[in-house]
């Protein structure tokens, strides 16, 4: 039987995504590494914005302008937040992962709901979604 090579799930990755959540959307770079993710808006009136979360803190960068603000007094709605909660729920023995065509689903939950993750073959993050949500985030 021929083995099938599952992708491994990325400790670190840098990958523009568009993020919709209802009428709203925006463009961004989404950067991972091992302490936290980052989100840099592309496009919008935030242009230049840089959200990153470390499993604790909120900061948000903009130009000369920094502020730090405690993870769980923030919107669990926060693209750096939920992206990170996402990566570290792949690792829970409760996420369920299918083998699709072309790559991997993952079937998870976190604070903000219930998600599904599909990565593609060559390990990349395709899409994210939530099952009670219109939030979600396409990969590019």
């Amino acid at each position: 039987m021929a083995k099938i090579n599952t992708p491994e799930i990325p400790q670190s990755f840098n990958q523009n995504a568009v993020v919709t959540s209802g009428d709203f959307s925006f463009e961004c770079e989404i950067c991972k590494n091992e302490e936290s993710v980052s989100v840099t808006v592309k496009n919008t009136n935030a242009l230049g914005l840089v959200m990153t979360y470390d499993g604790e803190n909120v900061n948000f960068k903009y130009n000369d302008y920094s502020q730090n603000i405690l993870g769980e007094n923030f919107e669990k709605g926060n693209t750096a937040i939920i992206v990170y909660d996402v990566m570290n729920a792949l690792c829970d023995e409760n996420t369920k992962k299918h083998i699709i065509d072309g790559g991997v689903k993952y079937e998870g939950k976190t604070n903000f709901g219930e998600f599904i993750l599909v990565q593609n073959d060559n390990s990349t993050l395709k899409s994210l979604a939530f099952k009670n949500s219109d939030y979600k985030i396409a990969f590019k």
